[in-house]
């Protein structure tokens, strides 16, 4: 667009003595101020195009492009800026195939190494009445020897506590200063003390 740009000042003249030859205004000197005018008229655009299709969009009180004159936008024809939390619709989770959440989105309370993150998406911290469904040997302290009820342990397991030889059953048990034990027979019990 260009605005219409006056090359001869014909006000000028006006004050100029009566036959002087600088008065006359010359016929290409009119031309040339007619072309000028058509050219910055036709380089403009006629308010009756405001706000219409195929023509310019208004600016409101603010000096911005009114709402409704932007169309939708593709996300895939927007390639750079910063989006407020207020334009950012509701996404489904099954839209976001990569990238890390903070745990600060996943559940309410705090996320520490102490908590899990339960069904109704709070943190909790672990407690046997937040725990359900397990075998019995998965919530058994399996550490403490009451809890042992049957099987080998290997002599690495034992402590260094006091292995006692009696008569049980029908054989002997004898203890070695080393802490091996020999004799005995089928059906013998050893007591770890």
């Amino acid at each position: 667009m260009s605005n219409y740009v006056k090359t001869v000042d014909f006000a000028a003249k006006d004050p100029l003595a009566h036959g002087n030859s600088l008065k006359i205004a010359k016929g290409a000197e009119v031309d040339t101020e007619f072309n000028n005018i058509a050219t910055a008229i036709t380089s403009k655009q006629d308010t009756s195009s405001k706000g219409i299709a195929n023509g310019y969009a208004g600016l409101d009180v603010s000096a911005l492009v009114p709402v409704v004159n932007i169309p939708s936008l593709p996300a895939s024809q927007i390639t750079s800026g910063t989006f407020t939390t207020g334009l950012i619709p509701s996404l489904p989770a099954s839209q976001i195939t990569s990238g890390t959440f903070s745990t600060a989105r996943l559940g309410s309370g705090s996320a520490t190494s102490s908590v899990f993150l339960r069904g109704d998406s709070t943190w909790s911290t672990i407690a046997a009445g937040n725990v359900s469904g397990l075998a019995n040997s998965a919530t058994t302290d399996t550490t403490n020897a009451s809890n042992i009820s049957g099987g080998t342990l290997s002599s690495a397991r034992l402590a260094g506590g006091v292995l006692r030889h009696g008569s049980l059953g029908s054989g002997t048990v004898t203890v070695q200063s080393g802490g091996s034990a020999s004799g005995g027979s089928d059906g013998d019990i050893f007591l770890i003390y």
